[in-house]
């Protein structure tokens, strides 16, 4: 479950990324594609940002709140490095934290579908 959550987050941070990819070059112009294309910059900017660290340098990616993401990798080197099975505080921060990026990433979806279908 652990390893099928952090997948899910990896790939609507690489949803993020390809979005953005995607308008990239369309936001550099003008006119209302370009102001359309940098929302869904914007957009997909903010949801990589709330999922992972992404400052430019070590001492920016230090300062920031721990992410979703990174609070999994935790929980995976703790699992690692103990004997048996999760115990209940290991299984409720999972849950807490399953439950955080399910909502961050049906947000972020529903946002970048309705942005995208008005930029195409």
């Amino acid at each position: 479950a652990l390893y099928e959550k952090a997948e899910e987050g990896v790939q609507a941070v690489l949803r993020a990324q390809a979005a953005r990819e995607k308008v990239k070059s369309a936001a550099e112009g003008s006119g209302a594609r370009a102001e359309q294309a940098k929302t869904i910059v914007e957009i997909a900017t903010e949801f990589e940002s709330s999922m992972v660290a992404t400052g430019t340098t070590l001492v920016q990616i230090i300062s920031e709140p721990t992410k979703p993401l990174s609070k999994l990798v935790t929980l995976h080197n703790v699992l690692e490095h103990t004997e048996g099975p999760p115990n209940q505080p290991w299984m409720e921060v999972y849950e807490k934290v399953a439950a955080e990026m399910d909502d961050k990433i049906a947000a972020f979806d529903a946002e970048l579908k309705t942005a995208l279908a008005t930029f195409e």
